[in-house]
């Protein structure tokens, strides 16, 4: 499904288009381009938006990988060390399959 200005030939991540939101929003503000009234409203939103993401990326590694939800809990507001939490679920599992 096409967008409003989608790009061609490549796909973006939505923290990608977050982070340069952030960044241009700071850049209008700093050339005093934008009042402080608009600049709270909109990088409050873009900061949201920003956790949002994070947390549904990390959502979806937890369900594409079967991880339980103390993994989701510990990792969804940052990018997370998938190797080391598969490590650690593959451990959590085995205990889980021992004690059935």
């Amino acid at each position: 499904m096409a967008g409003i200005n989608t790009v061609k030939g490549g796909y973006r991540t939505i923290c990608e288009v977050h982070r340069e939101m952030y960044r241009k929003i700071h850049e209008l503000y700093h050339t005093d381009a934008m009042s402080e009234e608009d600049w709270q409203f909109l990088i409050t939103r873009v900061e949201e938006a920003f956790n949002y993401g994070k947390k549904l990326h990390n959502k979806l590694t937890q369900y594409k990988n079967n991880y339980d939800e103390d993994w989701y809990e510990e990792h969804k507001l940052d990018g997370g060390d998938l190797a080391e939490a598969q490590k650690i679920q593959r451990e959590i599992n085995k205990r889980k399959k021992k004690n059935h």
